[in-house]
Order: structure tokens, then C-alpha cells, then sequence
């Protein structure tokens, strides 16, 4: 790895940013200068970072990109190891509207009782408290005091989480004291590992389920049933609530059942 780039991903990591970041970043630069024809990461243009963004294929992609580029080069500026910004004049690229993928239910019930005892308690975790892999591979017993699940989520920012009665039931089989799920991260499984052995878990039983998908579950239930946006957002611990609208989406069933309910 070129010598700055691991440079930034040591201030990254100093600043708080989870592994999932500092990885997507350092990737994203070595694929821009890889498109670039293996140019300098500290010598990339404008005209090379809108080439970089104009062949992305989702605007999810594309949003991502430009986020780590401006990333990289605000960085290089204040180190003092560029004077100028490639990515000053680069519009922003607005946030896709997004769509929640919930898991089927079906499909969770029936994986969760064909898994052994670590996957159930991941896919439990992701279904009933709404974890993210590395949520999951960094758990501790001591993160659980009193009916609530302390949680160090994006950024590290804390959040206090409702233990679910079915997470209560993984409690007895788990250490009161140090990592649930030890590994060789830092002391605690690869949070690659979780979402691997999650995907894999349901893709033996017939489904294309991620992780991800299960926290989509979570999402979309508390908003189902609690109807209020605001909770819906604390529990999944978005910064905004731009991100949780997408579980206030009409499900294709509820608009059917509404329509069928009219009156002739």
C-alpha cells in the first residue's frame, strides 16, 4: 500500500472510523487510481475523478465514490501535501432514495431452526435488535445492563437498545464478561465473517438473504407496529431521518387490502 494512503487510514482509524470505512476508502482510492492508468493517488485530477464517477453503475456507487474522494483529497489539503482540491468544483451527488429489503419471515424462522448455536445468535441479533455485522462481532456480556443493549454504532456513537426477549434467551449461553463471538480481530471474529456465515446460513436453505436484509427486517417491523418515525430512527440509529423513511414505505399489500375494503 502506497505510504499515504496507510497514513490516512491510520488518521481515519484515530478519528473513530470504523473498519468498515477505512476499508471502503483506501479500496475506492486504489480502484481510482487504478482507472486512472495507475496514476499517483496524490496526483489524481478533476477530469480523472469524473471519468472514475461517470462509469459507476449505481448512484448509490457513484455517491460513495465521490464521498471518498473528497475524503482523500480534503485530508491531503490539511496535511499539507496538496494546495489545491481536485474535487472543489465536482457537484455533490444527491442521496438515492432508498428501498427497504426486508428478510421474509418465513425464511428467518425456518434458517434460525437449522443453524447451530453462533449463527442463530447472529441472525437473532441482526433480526431483533437491528445490528450491523461489526455491531455483532464486537459484542461483549458486559454490553447488557439492566433490559438494555449499550451499543457503539457508526462513528462510535453510543445508543442504548430494548433487549428483545429472544436475544434475552442468547444471554444464557454467552459470557457475562468479553467478546460473545471471539476471533482474531482485534480479539473478536472479522465482522466479514459474520455477514459470510449469515449469507451462507440462508443460501443452504434456498434464500438470497443477506445480513443486511435482517436489519431491514427490524426497520420495517418497528415501524409497522409502532407507527412512529421518530422511534423507528432511534432504534436504528440513523443520523437522519432520510434514511428511515424508507421503512414508512406502503407495502404492495396494505395499498390491495385498502382498495379491497371499499365500498361498492
Amino acid at each position: 500500500m502506497d505510504g499515504r494512503l496507510e497514513q490516512w487510514g491510520q488518521w481515519m482509524r484515530a478519528t473513530g472510523a470504523t473498519d468498515k470505512t477505512i476499508s471502503t476508502r483506501l479500496n475506492g482510492i486504489h480502484a481510482l487510481c487504478t482507472h486512472a492508468g495507475g496514476v499517483d493517488p496524490v496526483s489524481l485530477t478533476t477530469i480523472d475523478i469524473i471519468a472514475w464517477l461517470a462509469d459507476c453503475n449505481t448512484q448509490w456507487t457513484r455517491r460513495t465514490y465521490a464521498t471518498t474522494a473528497r475524503a482523500w483529497h480534503r485530508w491531503l489539503v490539511e496535511q499539507g501535501l496538496r494546495t489545491d482540491d481536485p474535487t472543489a468544483v465536482i457537484p455533490t451527488v444527491p442521496q438515492p432514495d432508498g428501498v427497504a429489503r426486508p428478510a421474509a419471515t418465513e425464511a428467518v424462522h425456518d434458517v434460525l431452526g437449522h443453524s447451530g448455536r453462533k449463527t442463530r445468535a447472529y441472525i437473532t441479533l441482526a433480526t431483533y435488535e437491528g445490528l450491523r455485522c461489526f455491531e455483532i462481532a464486537k459484542l461483549r456480556g458486559e454490553d447488557f445492563t439492566d433490559g438494555w443493549l449499550l451499543v457503539a454504532g457508526k462513528g462510535g456513537r453510543p445508543a442504548a437498545l430494548p433487549v428483545h426477549p429472544a436475544v434475552k434467551m442468547l444471554q444464557r449461553g454467552f459470557p457475562v464478561q468479553g467478546f460473545w463471538f471471539p476471533g482474531g480481530s482485534d480479539g473478536h471474529v472479522h465482522p466479514d465473517s459474520v455477514s459470510e456465515t449469515v449469507s451462507a446460513a440462508f443460501h443452504r436453505r434456498g434464500y438470497d438473504i443477506t445480513a443486511h436484509m435482517l436489519r431491514h427486517w427490524f426497520g420495517t417491523w418497528c415501524q409497522r407496529t409502532g407507527k412512529d418515525v421518530r422511534v423507528t430512527q432511534e432504534l436504528m440509529r440513523h443520523r437522519s431521518l432520510h434514511s428511515t423513511q424508507i421503512y414508512t414505505a406502503v407495502s404492495s399489500l396494505a395499498k390491495v387490502e385498502t382498495v379491497r375494503r371499499l365500498e361498492a
